[in-house]
């Protein structure tokens, strides 16, 4: 259903409904729903053998759904303040007549609810089915002297009954509203249903019956006759002569019953009406067919310092607004109408109010003349996070305070789009961009931005005087401050027990200053322990440019890396990176000294490439590790690149150069494709392919293009497979081991 009780005929008065907003009184002379026609009865099935089956009934008529009654009503200011008084009559469906004379508290919510309604018309009968047509008989077998019967014809199925249409709605009643010039305020109250009723469904038509099986034939008969005589050597013999008499044919099907054919439809929907509002005025009575409805249409809002930001704690000014009568009458002329803000999320408005022009005339539009102001709440950042940006939307009411009650619909999709607006702050800061990884005694350049993204400038010798600083400083981490240093900008290394802290005097409107600090870690410090830098940007309260607050942090990790050293008789090279941590290293190298394997450290953070073939020193990994294994801990890290794995750091074309030097590799890590990495997928015609399919793509191309220096020529490829070293060899892989010796 479309509205509150059926669907709505116009939404003239009705507006919204929900659980909250329970009426205040309910006058209903809605029309009951008409009888649904009687079904017709099925027909009975066939009786005795090939009997035919029953046509089954026709279905009865449904029953119009009732015309509603009649509802006359006066609303009136109570004796009391805060009550309305109704007095007057309704008249039933059935004509009885009911008086009313009541007066109801007017309270914060609620509705008088006028419900006229015409019953929805009965859905149409259905017709009977027929009834099925029995079985034929069987035919009678055979015998020595006669052959066997046919079987009987089945009955035919029974007709099918004919349905019956739908019935029609009933019509909506009428409703007459009466009130003086000087409390049209109190029709506010007011809701009304004029709905005609629906049609009713059409029935459906009966099936025919199924026509009887025919009925089997009578089964054949055969016997034999013996003779004796004697033969022309005066033997005695034996003659034997075999007879039959055929059985009898199956019976016809009986044929089926014709399904009833009536022409059905749904019932007509009722007429629907117009409420009737009486106006009586000082120059007679007015009528109209719908209540004033107020809209609005369009508004305007901005900052108060017009810096093209909205941010939170500033003051926001809401203007221009426009509204129209879409109503069918005049708005309230004797009643205070008043536009506002709605209090949401961040939208916190003033004390403030906009009047409406009194007796707005249908269809005419205004503008509201003066302004409303919002303050944005309040934020404080809990942590690391991108630039504060977040959608909101300035939302209005137009209110009768006499009767504590806002127009409904008053917003509508269009001034949606006019109320919406972001919330952020005229300045903010990029991420921090270092290395992840330092040895001990190394130092990097830590690198930020700090930018502008409003119309004003910002710092303590700005027009505003919003103080303007960033902060760095060490949070939460392993190491201490006096484990790290800086330089300053006269080039001297500081401790970072007091952080580092820039005021910046004046950052124009749209200008982006950038920064740079030399950070570095000191010698001696143990590996794998961690710093995380936390930067804070901090700027002076809209309302209060020397109160400091922070608006947004940034933070970077960098970790205490181990610089790769070459060491003779390494058997496994563990590849590390900035997520290590010193209990996990430490878990390897007791591993590692258990098995007896001598073990060597690789950060891929800290040395920035895992390249087997670049030359460190006098060789290179491939040639040092000739034989050996490299386990690598695949967690996602960060790089320069986003958030990577660790084995993209290793080319394809190297693990199966470090395969042809017996170099074993683990994969330490979630969801890595080993498949594609065990299946070589270069091509001889030069090109790289990254998948298999791509290398049949290629191989095809290279056949193509090169089919006479390949002609005779074994173009098959081999894949091998390989063991890991600490991996157990399946039954089968041992058996074939064994063959390959023997041969």
């Amino acid at each position: 259903m479309d509205g509150p009780y059926r669907k709505l005929h116009r939404e003239v008065d009705l507006g919204s409904h929900d659980d909250s907003d329970k009426a205040l009184a309910v006058f209903s002379v809605s029309g009951s729903d008409g009888a649904r026609g009687r079904d017709g009865n099925d027909g009975a099935d066939g009786s005795g053998s090939g009997s035919s089956g029953g046509s089954g009934g026709n279905a009865a008529t449904a029953h119009a759904g009732v015309d509603a009654g009649q509802i006359s009503l006066t609303l009136s200011k109570g004796d009391d303040d805060g009550f309305l008084h109704l007095s007057g009559t309704s008249t039933s469906p059935d004509g009885s007549e009911t008086k009313y004379d009541q007066s109801l508290l007017i309270g914060n919510a609620g509705t008088v609810d006028l419900l006229a309604n015409g019953g929805r018309g009965g859905d149409g009968g259905d017709g009977g089915n027929g009834g099925d047509g029995s079985r034929g008989y069987r035919g009678s077998n055979a015998t020595r002297y006669s052959s066997g019967g046919n079987g009987g014809d089945g009955g035919s199925g029974g007709k099918g009954g004919s349905a019956t249409s739908g019935a029609r709605g009933g019509h909506a009643g009428s409703v007459h509203l009466r009130v003086k010039e000087s409390e049209t305020q109190l029709l506010i109250l007011a809701r009304h249903e004029l709905t005609g009723g629906d049609g009713g469904d059409a029935g459906i038509n009966g099936s025919g019956g199924a026509g009887g099986a025919g009925g089997s034939g009578g089964s054949s008969y055969s016997w034999t006759e013996s003779h004796s005589y004697t033969d022309g050597n005066g033997n005695s013999q034996t003659r034997t002569t075999y007879h039959s008499k055929p059985g009898g044919y199956r019976g016809s099907a009986g044929a089926s019953g014709r399904s009833g054919y009536a022409a059905v439809s749904e019932g007509p929907e009722g007429e629907s009406q117009d409420i009737e509002i009486i106006v009586e005025g000082d120059s007679g009575e007015k009528r109209y067919s719908s209540r004033y409805r107020l809209s609005l249409e369009s508004f305007s809002h901005e900052s108060i310092n017009a810096d093209a930001v909205y941010e939170p704690g500033e003051m926001i000014r809401v203007f221009d607004l426009v509204s129209r009568n879409v109503g069918g009458m005049p708005t309230p002329t004797h009643s205070d109408l008043i536009a506002r803000l709605r209090r949401t999320g961040w939208v916190h408005p003033e004390k403030e109010e906009l009047v409406v022009p009194p007796g707005l005339e249908a269809g005419l539009r205004c503008e509201l003349q003066g302004e409303l102001k919002f303050r944005i709440g309040e934020y404080t950042p809990n942590g690391p996070s991108d630039p504060l940006e977040i959608e909101e939307s300035v939302h209005l009411r137009a209110t009768l305070p006499e009767v504590r009650r806002d127009f409904p619909a008053f917003e509508s999709d269009k001034s949606d789009e006019y109320g919406k607006f972001v919330i952020r702050f005229p300045v903010r800061i990029s991420p921090l961009e270092s290395l992840h990884s330092l040895a001990p005694g190394e130092m990097s350049r830590v690198r930020w931005q700090v930018v502008n993204q409003s119309t004003a400038a910002l710092g303590r010798e700005s027009e505003s005087g919003r103080t303007l600083r960033v902060i760095l400083n060490l949070h939460e981490s392993d190491l201490s401050h006096e484990d790290l240093v800086f330089l300053n900008s006269e080039g001297q290394l500081k401790s970072f027990a007091d952080g580092w802290m820039k005021e910046i005097p004046i950052l124009k409107a749209g200008e982006k200053l950038e920064f740079e600090l030399v950070l570095g870690i000191k010698e001696h410090i143990e590996h794998y322990r961690s710093a995380t830098i936390r930067l804070a940007l901090d700027l002076g309260h809209v309302a209060n440019p020397k109160e400091l607050r922070a608006i947004q942090y940034r933070e970077f990790t960098t970790r205490v890396g181990r610089p790769y050293t070459a060491r003779p008789g390494t058997e496994l090279l563990l590849v590390v990176n900035q997520s290590t941590v010193p209990e996990e290293l430490a878990a390897w190298e007791r591993l590692a000294t258990n098995l007896g394997i001598a073990m060597n450290v690789w950060d891929v953070s800290l040395m920035g490439h895992l390249d087997l073939l670049r030359e460190l020193g006098s060789s290179s990994l491939l040639k040092q590790l000739e034989g050996q294994t490299i386990a690598l801990l695949d967690c996602e890290i960060l790089s320069d690149q986003g958030l990577v794995r660790p084995h993209t750091f290793l080319a394809k074309t190297q693990v199966f150069a470090a395969a042809k030097k017996g170099i074993n590799f683990a994969y330490l890590g979630p969801d890595f494709a080993l498949n594609e990495l065990l299946m070589r997928t270069d091509s001889e015609y030069g090109e790289w392919a990254t998948t298999p399919d791509m290398l049949c793509s290629l191989l095809e191309q290279a056949r193509d293009e090169l089919s006479d220096v390949l002609e005779g020529q074994d173009c098959s490829l081999k894949i091998e497979d390989r063991l890991w070293r600490w991996s157990v060899p399946t039954e089968e892989r041992l058996k074939q081991i064994a063959l390959d010796l023997q041969t």
